[in-house]
């Protein structure tokens, strides 16, 4: 067994099944928000409308993305997501990359890809990379561990 020194995740787990998928839509930012990380996730005003309409344009395209996979719940699973970034984009930092993260995270929930987010049924990971054509997209990739 080799564990990821960062996560504690098994690295070479053995996987049962792998989906992977691009959502055509930017990641979320904090700049977004007025530059708060968190404005868009509050549960009450104004707030708890805009994160709403955040995550169901999430929900509207992992649908489209995945209308021909079948899945099926009840085993743990390691989602990676991965922002791709391009021209007159730049990385975001660390905290940044995981707050705006939230609206998908909570997406792939609402289309049943995850049983939850909690770290009893998820280990999700937060990448970014620049792509070379320049469209700002969010690669997912899902692997249910055995």
């Amino acid at each position: 067994m080799s564990t990821c020194p960062y996560c504690g995740d098994d690295t070479e787990a053995p996987v049962s099944a792998r989906w992977e998928f691009t959502l055509p839509l930017p990641w979320p930012s904090s700049q977004h928000t007025g530059g708060k990380a968190t404005h868009h996730l509050a549960n009450s005003g104004a707030g708890r409308w805009a994160y709403k309409k955040v995550r169901d344009d999430f929900e509207t395209a992992i649908d489209v993305a995945t209308v021909d996979i079948p899945f099926s719940l009840g085993r743990f699973r390691r989602v990676i997501l991965t922002r791709l970034w391009g021209k007159r984009q730049r990385a975001f930092d660390p905290s940044n990359l995981v707050a705006g993260a939230k609206p998908v995270e909570d997406a792939l929930v609402q289309c049943s890809m995850i049983d939850d987010d909690s770290a009893k049924y998820a280990r999700i990971h937060h990448h970014q990379r620049r792509v070379v054509d320049g469209v700002a997209a969010i690669h997912v990739l899902i692997e249910e561990l055995i």
